[in-house]
């Protein structure tokens, strides 16, 4: 059988892993709303085209779950584009481990609780004032990945749907 392609996937020329979490389907036999989620990777990888597009869009309102201390990017000099912080790693202690990719989600479920409870807030907060919202960290895998397992647990998504979205985020990382 040939592999279905994720209909959820937005494509742009340089800013990648961006998807919407609607379409996924529900435990109660609905699925989740197209437009109002979309998870991917840091904007700041987007061309001219990909602003463009994203204009066209609609997708004005982000949430950045990095630190704030990041590089600026295309977004703060855009009129009408909000974007909100919700720093998931500044807060973690490590006294005897240094964080990195391969221990962040622990770091993050160990001693991240507040700072993932804050960040849903943001999001949905966000999304029912303006959506869709866009959330993203670096790459759009780790960070990005936690909040969309979680904020698609809350929506009844069952296990199976979560892990391969997920997983989608894997290809052109391996």
């Amino acid at each position: 059988m040939p592999e279905q392609q994720d209909t959820r996937a937005i494509t742009f020329e340089k800013w990648w892993n961006v998807r919407d979490l609607g379409g996924l389907p529900t435990r109660d036999g609905g699925t989740t709303r197209h437009g109002v989620l979309l998870r991917a990777a840091g904007p700041g990888y987007a061309s001219p085209a990909d602003v463009d597009r994203a204009r066209r869009l609609g997708l004005t309102t982000f949430v950045d779950l990095r630190r704030p201390d990041h590089d600026p990017d295309w977004r703060d000099a855009a009129p009408g584009v909000t974007v909100l912080d919700a720093d998931l790693v500044s807060g973690l202690r490590s006294p005897r481990e240094e964080i990195t990719a391969e221990n962040l989600l622990r770091f993050l479920l160990d001693g991240g609780r507040e700072a993932i409870a804050e960040a849903i807030r943001t999001i949905t907060t966000a999304a029912r004032r303006s959506a869709p919202v866009v959330f993203h960290c670096h790459t759009g895998k780790d960070r990005t990945g936690l909040i969309a397992i979680v904020v698609l647990s809350l929506a009844s998504v069952p296990e199976e749907a979560i892990i391969e979205d997920y997983l989608a985020s894997n290809p052109g990382f391996e």
